[in-house]
């Protein structure tokens, strides 16, 4: 039989290794959420007056995939540069996102709005990068 303190020991690691694992299945499900939803919207857009009556919603979930990739990248460099566990289905859902954004972007005018949706997420992007710049050159 296991001591008291063993059995806390192994609770706690066991906890940690919970912690670990649902974090990043958080992470992946809601990514490929926030990519399913993107994929409907852009796939279904068949004039500008589409995407920017959209725009919102667009932002909002442009947002959540940066702050989807940041938290992964912090994950990853909690456990050694380890990436997230992508699968096969993964890898599909980001090249039918990718198809998606080519259709969206086919239609005159798109550019500068899907631009629009997507600055704010891509400007939280660019200042984790940099904060992270700046932390690994101080060390």
């Amino acid at each position: 039989m296991l001591s008291y303190s063993r059995r806390v020991l192994l609770q706690v690691g066991f906890f940690v290794l919970t912690s670990c694992t649902s974090l990043s299945q958080h992470i992946l499900e809601d990514t490929r959420r926030v990519e399913k939803e993107l994929i409907l919207i852009l796939s279904k857009a068949e004039k500008i007056e589409d995407l920017v009556s959209q725009k919102a919603e667009l932002q909002s979930l442009f947002q959540q995939l940066a702050e989807n990739a940041i938290a992964a990248s912090r994950w990853s460099d909690q456990h050694g540069g380890e990436n997230l566990p992508l699968t096969e289905k993964d890898h599909k859902l980001a090249q039918v996102l990718a198809g998606s954004l080519a259709h969206a972007r086919a239609i005159v005018g798109a550019d500068s709005v899907l631009r629009e949706a997507q600055a704010e997420a891509l400007e939280l992007l660019d200042a984790y990068e940099q904060k992270k710049i700046r932390k690994a050159g101080s060390s």
